[in-house]
């Protein structure tokens, strides 16, 4: 499992796949958007992001977050 925040977007890789998620800065906050993630990115998109999934990606990504003392939030 890991996270990476890069320009634009969050890349969330979850065992072999790995989900891409929007950003935006507003208010000296990221916000994360969640949305539109409903599968993962090739070669996996065939496969639904769960509900499971969805929740281990947030939690992953706040610890990042917290780690690199980055204020968030999903939208």
């Amino acid at each position: 499992m890991s996270v990476t925040f890069a320009k634009g977007e969050v890349l969330v890789s979850l065992g072999q796949m790995t989900a891409r998620l929007a950003t935006s800065l507003e208010d000296d906050e990221l916000v994360i958007e969640l949305d539109h993630l409903t599968h993962w990115q090739p070669p996996d998109d065939a496969v639904e992001v769960t509900l499971e999934d969805l929740m281990a990606i947030t939690v992953m990504i706040e610890r990042e977050a917290d780690r690199l003392g980055l204020a968030i939030a999903f939208a």
